[in-house]
């Protein structure tokens, strides 16, 4: 006995019955990147480099700490030379004033 091409439709049909997790899932297949522009949201590839981004951003922040000091550093020298020289000529600083 054949089987008819309707009753393999509805055999189908029957096995792949839409239930409401089934509907849920293809609701969210479909409009997940909509989702996720629309309410900002964070995705599995966002997280996984979060901690790389962490630690770049703790290199910069030393370096920053580092060029803070170094410049700090150059002002108080180039301080000391001005009122040295100020000193050698007899100017008075505009800012002393």
């Amino acid at each position: 006995m054949a089987v008819g091409v309707s009753e393999r439709i509805k055999s189908s049909i029957r096995e792949q019955a839409l239930t409401m997790g089934r509907r849920i899932d293809l609701y969210l297949t479909e409009n997940m990147p909509d989702l996720v522009a629309k309410y900002d949201l964070a995705t599995r590839r966002d997280l996984s480099n979060i901690d790389k981004q962490f630690g770049k951003f703790e290199n910069d922040l030393g370096e920053l700490e580092n060029w803070r000091e170094g410049t700090q550093s150059r002002i108080t020298d180039f301080t000391k030379r001005i009122n040295r020289l100020e000193a050698k000529y007899g100017i008075e600083s505009e800012v002393k004033k």
